[in-house]
C-alpha cells in the first residue's frame, strides 16, 4: 500500500485523476430544487444551494486533511528507510570516492521530491474550488431555469368566475299551473308547448311551483402576457340550468396585438363590442343578463378580427369588430360577415355610447337555397352614471331582421321566393340602479319593457323587474337576497297558437298572458 501510494505522489498524472475525483461530489451530492410556493422558490433554492455548498466544503477539508497527514507519514517513512539504507548501499556497492557525487546526488533529489509533494499539496488544495466552481454553475444554472419560468408563470393570470342560485320558481300560464322548462313529467292529458308540458304532474301539484340549483355560468380563464405588446385569452363556458342540461363552449381564444393605448387589435373568439360593455356597467350580470341579450337580439362573443382603444386619457372609447354573426356557441361560416361596432364618451364618472350590429348572422342563405338580401340590424344606445356608492343606467335598442325572433324561413319552411325577406322586428329599454349602503351591502333593482315581436305580434309586450340585497364579504364574492317577477301580456292577439319569449330563465308566455316569479340566494365569484 505504502507504495502505492508512493507512486502516486511521484507520478504527474496523478493531477487528471484529482480532476475526476473532484468532479464526484457534484454528481452524488446533486442539488434539488424544493418544491415551494412561486413567491419563495428564488429564496429557498439559494439557502439550499448554500447549505449544500458548506457541507461539500467541510467534507473536502476533512479529506484534503487526511491525505496531507498521509502524505507526511509516507514521506516520514521514506526518509527513515534511506538514512538506515544509504551507509550499506556507499560501502558495499559504491567505491570511496564516489561518495560525495552520490551524496550530491541525493541532496539534488530531495528538490525533485519535495517540489512532488507541494504538487500533490497544491492539486489536493484545488479540489475544493472545482468543486464549488461546479456547484456554483449547476446552481445558477438551475437558478436561471426557474427564474425563466417564474418570468411566464408571474405573466400568466389563471381565473375563474361562476354565477349560481337556488332559488323558488312559480309560473303561472294564461292562469293555470304550467311548466317552468322543458322535459318536466306531467299528466298524460296535459298537452306539449314550446315552453314545455302545460298541466299536472301525476301528483296533481303544479309544475310550475319548483325549487332547485341552477349553476347559471362558469368560466374558465387562462391569461398570458408575453410582452407589453402581446398577450392571449382563452376562456370556456359552461351552463347547468335544472331541467335542461348542461353545455360546454369555447367562449375566448384570441391572440392580442397592443401597439398602444389608442389601438390593440384581437384576432379569435372574444368579446364583442356592446353586450359586455353595457354589462360591466351596470354591473349584476350574474342576478340577470342585460335587455337586449334578454329578448334574444344579442350576444356577447364571437369569432373574428376587432379593433379596439382608448383616445384621450380614456375620453373616447371604441371597439370594432368583423365576425362569423352567428356567436361563439355556433361559428358559421357564410357569404359575408358581420360587422358590429361602439364608440362611447366618459367623462367624471357619466358614460354615453352607441352601437350597432348589421349582417346576416351567419344565415345568408335560407333552407331554398335562396339568398337572404336583408341584413340584421341592431342600434343600441346606453348612458350611465358610475362612481363612488352608486350606479345609474338606462339602455335602448331598435333590432329588426335577427333570424333569432323571425318568422322567415330561416326557422320555418319557405314555399316561394316571397318569404325570403318576412322577418321580424323588436325594441325595448332598461333603466337599472344601485346604491351601496354599507361598506359591503348594496340595494340594487331594474326594471325592463320589451315589444319582441314588432310585426309578427304588436300586442305582445314583456315586463321585467328584480330587486336585492347584495352583501359582498371579501372583494371577489356577491351574495344577493333577490326576487325577481315578469309578466307577459298578449291582450288582443287572435291566433291559435301561443307565442313566448326565450329567455335565461325559460321560454315566457302563452296565448294571452304569464307570470313568473322568482326569490332565492344567488351568487358571484370570482379570482
Amino acid at each position: 500500500m505504502q507504495h502505492f501510494f508512493q507512486s502516486l505522489r511521484r507520478c504527474s498524472g496523478l493531477i487528471p485523476v484529482l480532476g475526476i475525483f473532484a468532479s464526484i461530489p457534484v454528481t452524488s451530492f446533486p442539488v434539488k430544487a424544493a418544491s415551494v410556493p412561486p413567491s419563495r422558490k428564488l429564496k429557498s433554492v439559494h439557502y439550499s444551494a448554500a447549505a449544500e455548498i458548506a457541507r461539500q466544503s467541510e467534507e473536502i477539508r476533512q479529506l484534503h486533511a487526511e491525505l496531507k497527514a498521509l502524505a507526511l507519514r509516507l514521506d516520514a517513512q521514506e526518509n527513515k528507510k534511506q538514512q538506515t539504507a544509504t551507509p550499506v548501499v556507499v560501502q558495499a556497492d559504491i567505491p570511496q570516492k564516489a561518495v560525495p557525487l552520490n551524496t550530491n546526488e541525493l541532496k539534488n533529489e530531495q528538490p525533485t521530491l519535495s517540489e512532488q509533494q507541494l504538487r500533490l499539496a497544491a492539486a489536493i488544495d484545488s479540489i475544493p474550488d472545482q468543486i464549488n466552481k461546479q456547484v456554483d454553475k449547476s446552481v445558477s444554472q438551475r437558478i436561471d431555469k426557474k427564474l425563466k419560468f417564474g418570468d411566464w408563470f408571474a405573466n400568466t393570470h389563471i381565473g375563474m368566475r361562476m354565477y349560481s342560485n337556488a332559488s323558488y320558481v312559480n309560473y303561472r300560464q294564461d292562469g293555470q299551473a304550467a311548466a317552468w322548462m322543458p322535459g318536466r313529467t306531467s299528466a298524460p292529458t296535459s298537452i306539449n308547448t314550446p315552453a314545455g308540458n302545460i298541466g299536472y304532474d301525476t301528483k296533481n301539484r303544479p309544475v310550475g311551483d319548483s325549487m332547485g340549483f341552477d349553476l347559471k355560468r362558469f368560466y374558465l380563464m387562462v391569461d398570458h402576457k408575453f410582452n407589453d405588446n402581446w398577450a392571449a385569452r382563452l376562456t370556456t363556458d359552461a351552463s347547468y340550468i335544472s331541467g335542461v342540461g348542461e353545455a360546454i363552449y369555447i367562449k375566448h381564444a384570441y391572440l392580442e396585438g397592443k401597439q398602444s393605448d389608442a389601438l390593440s387589435v384581437r384576432f379569435g373568439a372574444a368579446d364583442l363590442p356592446w353586450l359586455p360593455f353595457v354589462e360591466n356597467l351596470y354591473g349584476y350580470r350574474w342576478v340577470e343578463n342585460t335587455s337586449s341579450e334578454r329578448a334574444n337580439f344579442a350576444t356577447s362573443a364571437d369569432w373574428g378580427i376587432f379593433a379596439l382603444g382608448k383616445l384621450w386619457n380614456g375620453l373616447v372609447e371604441y371597439n370594432m369588430a368583423v365576425v362569423d354573426g352567428s356567436g361563439y356557441r355556433s361559428p358559421f361560416r357564410s357569404k359575408n360577415p358581420d360587422f358590429e361596432g361602439r364608440i362611447n364618451v366618459n367623462y367624471a364618472g357619466f358614460t354615453v355610447g352607441g352601437g350597432a350590429h348589421i349582417g346576416h348572422q351567419g344565415q345568408e342563405r335560407g333552407q331554398l337555397g335562396q339568398y337572404v338580401y336583408n341584413a340584421a340590424q341592431r342600434y343600441n344606445a346606453v348612458i350611465a352614471y358610475v362612481h363612488g356608492r352608486f350606479r345609474f343606467g338606462g339602455e335602448y335598442f331598435y333590432a329588426k331582421d335577427f333570424t333569432a325572433s323571425s318568422l322567415d324561413c330561416n326557422l320555418n319552411a319557405c314555399t316561394t321566393d316571397s318569404t325570403l325577406n318576412k322577418k321580424d322586428a323588436g325594441q325595448g329599454w332598461s333603466g337599472w340602479g344601485s346604491i351601496r349602503v354599507l361598506d359591503r351591502v348594496s340595494v340594487f333593482g331594474r326594471y325592463d319593457w320589451a315589444q319582441p315581436f314588432m310585426k309578427s305580434d304588436s300586442h305582445f309586450r314583456d315586463h321585467y323587474f328584480n330587486a336585492g340585497v347584495d352583501w359582498q364579504p371579501i372583494k371577489n364574492i356577491d351574495v344577493g337576497l333577490v326576487y325577481k317577477q315578469e309578466n307577459v301580456t298578449n291582450n288582443g292577439y287572435t291566433g291559435t297558437v301561443p307565442i313566448y319569449i326565450n329567455t335565461t330563465n325559460g321560454a315566457i308566455g302563452g296565448m294571452r298572458s304569464a307570470s313568473y316569479r322568482e326569490v332565492g340566494l344567488f351568487t358571484n365569484f370570482n379570482f
